[in-house]
């Protein structure tokens, strides 16, 4: 699972990383654009994949991949409750995240449309 996170998620975050580091090199974000997104990759680097989204992931994804670790926070409630707790623990954790991830979505399809504008894409 951690490997699935720092690849990006079944959405192709992967590609767009990738995809990010060359056009990083080619010029298409300014100098400051390229220093703030590289900021926002270290930062989404240091989070616990084991309790927050990927870039692109979506609540009902972040949850089903995390749902054991969720339920386990609700050791006393049992059943239908449980389940209820841990999903709004996750829930909450996903909101936490994110602003930070929502940041690096948005220079990332920037930089998608920036380079299939120059013929890069």
């Amino acid at each position: 699972d951690e490997d699935m996170y720092a690849e990006g998620s079944s959405r192709g975050a992967n590609t767009q990383a990738d995809a990010s580091d060359d056009e990083l090199e080619s010029g298409v974000l300014s100098g400051k654009e390229a220093e703030e997104f590289a900021a926002i990759r270290e930062e989404i680097s240091r989070m616990d994949r084991s309790t927050c989204p990927g870039p692109f992931e979506s609540l009902k994804d972040f949850y089903s991949r995390t749902q054991e670790h969720w339920e386990s926070l609700a050791s006393s409630a049992k059943g239908k409750e449980r389940r209820k707790q841990g999903f709004e623990a996750a829930e909450k954790a996903y909101k936490d995240c994110r602003p930070v991830l929502e940041r690096f979505e948005a220079v990332s399809k920037l930089e998608m449309e920036a380079a299939e504008g120059s013929g890069q894409g």
